[in-house]
């Protein structure tokens, strides 16, 4: 494995180029949009137990025990593809109500055990994004309320203020993201962007931004930039699957690749366009800009940087 010092130095070369300027940026919201603590698998799984038990209980008149109901989880993930699914299917309880209280429980867990401490979040990126005029979604596996209270706790409700940009997994039966396209072609729907372009192109002038590799499949297949952040202390992929433009190991850097980028296609050597941001404004994004290419005012001047063709791609992740 390379030493940080020799990551640092590989996260200064040129990095990727998509295919087109962004226009917008999809972000996942667990473990993306902030940095779950590392005890975050375990709150979920107790908030799911709560959940079985109390519907289990209040419509059936079942009790099971936590090490039971973990045990049918396993097995629901062998035979359904779904922890809660055997629930539905063998014991007739409703899958929507099981995620409903799954996440009023996670709600509450969350509140006992410090689960949005940490200060690690998207904010600084995104918001340069949004003076970049850059539209931000999210496209989440969680609901609506879930969705609500950790942009509140995470201190970015104030970047996805339109309830309409959180594309949020509520109904039971829609495919997962890893699963199929439809969560992504529904965020597309309400950028605007018309159904009748080719599927492959669809989602082009877009980036997703993923902490789950599995997740970004589909989003390629719409033609987006696939952005996996890779938390720093977890241990690297082996194989970086082809379907993933970038891998990040610091979410500080999510605004500079995105904005290189888009440099790429506003003729590379021109200046970067800041005249209407704030000074401080200014100074954060050619600072980003310029630790991608290691050069004053973010403009690359070496031949590599300008010739840089677009299909190239960059992993920043030691080797």
């Amino acid at each position: 494995m390379a030493s940080l010092r020799e990551f640092r130095a590989k996260a200064t070369m040129p990095s990727y180029v998509h295919d087109k300027r962004i226009w917008g940026v999809i972000v996942d919201n667990d473990g993306t949009l902030y940095k779950e603590p590392e005890d975050a698998d375990k709150t979920h799984k107790k908030a799911a137990v709560l959940a079985v038990q109390t519907l289990l209980f209040s419509t059936k008149g079942l009790e099971k025990s936590p090490e039971e109901i973990q045990s049918l989880f396993k097995k629901s993930q062998d035979q359904y593809g779904g922890s809660l699914d055997i629930f539905a299917h063998e014991y007739g309880l409703s899958l929507s109500e099981l995620r409903e209280q799954h996440y009023r429980h996670l709600i509450a867990e969350a509140e006992k055990t410090g689960f949005f401490d940490s200060q690690e979040t998207l904010h600084d990126s995104l918001s340069l994004l949004q003076l970049h005029d850059i539209n931000l979604y999210i496209a989440t596996h969680g609901n609506e309320n879930w969705t609500q209270h950790t942009l509140k706790k995470s201190g970015l409700s104030a970047l996805f203020r339109d309830q309409k940009t959180h594309i949020c997994r509520d109904i039971s039966t829609q495919p997962g993201k890893n699963r199929g396209p439809e969560i992504y072609e529904k965020v597309l729907d309400v950028a605007g962007v018309s159904r009748f372009q080719k599927k492959a192109v669809r989602g082009v002038h877009f980036a997703m931004v993923e902490d789950v590799a599995e997740n970004l499949l589909h989003a390629k297949k719409l033609g987006m930039m696939t952005v996996l952040l890779q938390e720093k202390g977890k241990p690297p992929l082996r194989n970086v699957p082809p379907y993933v433009d970038v891998v990040l190991q610091d979410r500080k850097d999510l605004a500079a690749i995105i904005l290189t980028s888009n440099l790429h296609h506003e003729k590379m050597a021109a200046p970067l366009r800041t005249s209407s941001l704030s000074p401080k404004a200014q100074h954060q994004i050619r600072g980003h800009i310029s630790r991608i290419y290691g050069e004053e005012d973010g403009n690359p001047t070496t031949p590599e940087a300008r010739d840089k063709p677009v299909s190239a791609v960059s992993v920043l992740i030691p080797s």
